[in-house]
């Protein structure tokens, strides 16, 4: 993988990490409900996404999983 390649790579991992961030601190800290069971829908829902997309779309399905693997959810 080229310097470049690799470098934008980076930018979009770092970009997804930033948006998950952003979507679970509202899950968490906003949005009413039980934050446990928002969480575990979002990822849910990222990772069905990312099992359904067309085979086609690699990187896109790459993008969706690596979202959903994001969300950790620790139970006490």
């Amino acid at each position: 993988m080229k310097y470049q390649e690799r470098q934008c790579t980076w930018s979009v991992d770092l970009a997804i990490l930033a948006v998950i961030h952003d979507a679970c601190r509202y899950l968490i800290l906003g949005k009413p409900g039980d934050s446990e069971l928002n969480l575990l829908t979002f990822k849910e829902q990222l990772t069905t996404l990312a099992n359904h997309t067309h085979s086609s779309l690699p990187n896109y399905r790459k993008t969706l999983a690596y979202a959903a693997s994001l969300i950790v959810i620790h139970q006490v």
